[in-house]
């Protein structure tokens, strides 16, 4: 049996562009049922998503509708610029 390295670190997917990124390069978000959380502990418990720290991406996200097809809920764009600004000011 081949013993596994943990010398490669996992990427991620933005939602935004599509591309993959090292996953500490991204900016996590959670949905808890209720609301979306930025998840700078990458401990938050509910459905993960990832977002580039770039506004392109996000204005992506957005116009592709990907927060609310992850969260299966229809939230409007100002509720998402206001988590992911807030998310990056604490990051």
């Amino acid at each position: 049996m081949k013993k596994q390295t943990s010398d490669k670190k996992p990427n991620r997917r933005c939602i935004g562009c599509m591309a993959s990124f090292p996953q500490e390069t991204l900016i996590r978000f959670t949905w808890n049922g209720e609301k979306i959380l930025a998840d700078t502990s990458n401990r938050n418990e509910g459905r993960g998503f990832y977002l580039c720290k770039n506004k392109d991406c996000l204005e992506l996200a957005i116009k592709r509708k990907a927060f609310n097809r992850i969260c299966k809920r229809n939230i409007d764009a100002e509720t998402i610029r206001k988590v992911v600004e807030d998310a990056e000011q604490n990051n």
